[in-house]
């Protein structure tokens, strides 16, 4: 339940996932771009951890600055109402496959904001409203 994932986290922090698409073809459908993982490509993780409890994530925004343009916005609400719902999700999923989310383990719930296209000399700059600032440059 969206309690029990909140008790059960250690903290939330802001991050920026790297997307790759790495699977492509004719008769590629969503559901084939998920089962392989085909858009991660990595994780980028901001250093503040704040404790869940003290943040209600459907209300919290974050904009995006590319090369210091603004260039996005959005709330948690954009991630199915609240991001802790796909945790949730994942979490019944996995319990009915019989596995497990673990301590330790870093989740990530999904995008705020439409992914952006980065080249050499970039820079994106996230910050969110309560749970910080994210920011990567890329050569």
């Amino acid at each position: 339940t969206p309690v029990q994932i909140m008790t059960s986290a250690n903290a939330v922090l802001p991050a920026i996932e790297l997307v790759d698409l790495k699977v492509q073809g004719e008769g590629m459908t969503a559901i084939d771009v998920i089962a392989h993982q085909a858009l991660h490509g990595g994780l980028i993780i901001g250093s503040k951890m704040v404790d869940l409890a003290t943040v209600d994530l459907q209300y919290e925004g974050a904009t995006v600055e590319h090369n210091g343009l603004l260039v996005g916005s959005g709330t948690g609400f954009e991630v199915m109402g609240n991001p802790i719902n796909p945790i949730v999700w994942l979490a019944n999923k996995m319990a009915e496959l019989d596995d497990c989310l673990r301590a330790g383990e870093v989740v990530i719930s999904g995008s705020l904001v439409t992914p952006i296209r980065v080249s050499p000399g970039d820079t994106i700059d996230i910050t969110f409203t309560r749970i910080g600032r994210v920011n990567a440059s890329f050569i």
